[in-house]
């Protein structure tokens, strides 16, 4: 009962995202959820029902960040910033087991502890791993890995009919499935009833497209069949918006070469950000799409970004090509009687 009363506590405390910046508002959850399990480790009741409302009120509400970034997903990301894996102490990774155990005997009903044990053993696992080839892996830290991932499998299996009342549980599912068996029948089921169940969670495609491409056994035109899957599946609320999401996601791994080695669609990329703005028509999400047109050379599609903007060029944003380039550099191109972005979203809508 105390969980739920104070529900409306933790929404109430972070109903000001929708107005900060983006990058503010991803950091106050990140060290919200420091803070609480910070006490919980201090105290000696160690209650996480505060913990666990705010995870409650992020699923329930459904709430989101000005860019449309899920709160939910930030409470994971703020929980497994708290894994100290560099202390290789054997005795502070039974600790770490020993609280969600005790989380899980506390509140049994609750996906969080699952959620949590999984991403643990996953992340300690890629500790392990590194990003190193597979090759120069040691046999010792190879078989950690494997232990590990096999470790949170085992979790989340177990816990599944709890876990999966929250989507974040398909999320991880698909990070330890995806590893080794990303083109399986299990994958493939697991991402269909996640999508099924959270269709608006983005953090399922994101998952998913991460095994799809090329550095595993996926490629680029198996990405892009996913991602243009996804349209068709979340279209009516979101438009070609999940097409972007996904391939912003991406976009890091590939950096400069985004658009020469992989199958994105410019145009139907270009819908889904007109699509994204005018439900989110947020400073990070305008800063980060005029960078993308700006990189693949659309002169007008950078102007009016350009023009949309209310703030100083965001640190970080304009990675490939400054933000005074694109505004000097990029020659618009003239429009006609064609009304921006109006038109041009009514032509492409035509494609889906």
């Amino acid at each position: 009962m105390f969980v739920r009363m104070i529900v409306v506590t933790i929404a109430t405390l972070f109903s000001f995202s929708s107005s900060a910046g983006e990058l503010e508002a991803r950091q106050a959850v990140y060290e919200q959820v420091r803070q609480l399990l910070s006490e919980i480790y201090l105290t000696d009741d160690g209650s996480v029902a505060e913990l666990e409302a705010m995870a409650e009120a992020f699923r329930s509400q459904e709430s989101r960040t000005s860019s449309g970034l899920w709160n939910l997903r930030l409470f994971y990301v703020g929980i497994n910033r708290t894994n100290n894996f560099e202390t290789g102490d054997a005795e502070y990774f039974r600790s770490v087991e020993a609280f969600w155990e005790s989380y899980k005997a506390e509140i049994p009903d609750s996906p969080i502890p699952i959620i949590g044990l999984a991403y643990f053993y996953w992340g300690l696992a890629w500790h392990y791993r590194g990003d190193r080839y597979v090759s120069d892996v040691p046999p010792l830290d190879w078989r950690r890995f494997i232990i590990n991932m096999e470790k949170a499998e085992a979790i989340l299996r177990d816990g599944q009919s709890v876990g999966k009342n929250d989507p974040e549980w398909y999320v991880v599912m698909l990070s330890v499935l995806g590893v080794n068996r990303s083109n399986s029948a299990e994958f493939n089921l697991v991402l269909w009833e996640g999508m099924q169940k959270y269709p608006e969670y983005h953090e399922i495609y994101f998952s998913a497209a991460t095994y799809l491409e090329k550095r595993w056994s996926g490629n680029d035109g198996l990405l892009d069949f996913f991602a243009r899957y996804a349209v068709s599946h979340t279209a009516y609320e979101q438009g070609a918006g999940i097409y972007t999401r996904i391939y912003w996601y991406m976009a890091p791994y590939y950096g400069s070469w985004f658009f020469s080695r992989t199958n994105v669609d410019w145009e139907l990329m270009k819908l889904g950000m007109l699509d994204i703005l005018e439900e989110y028509p947020d400073e990070w999400n305008i800063q980060n799409f005029a960078s993308f047109a700006c990189t693949k050379n659309d002169a007008g599609m950078t102007e009016w970004l350009i023009a949309q903007m209310n703030e100083a060029p965001i640190t970080g944003v304009w990675k490939y090509r400054t933000f005074e380039e694109c505004r000097d550099d990029v020659a618009p191109q003239p429009l006609g009687d064609r009304s921006w972005p109006d038109d041009y979203r009514m032509f492409m809508s035509g494609f889906l």
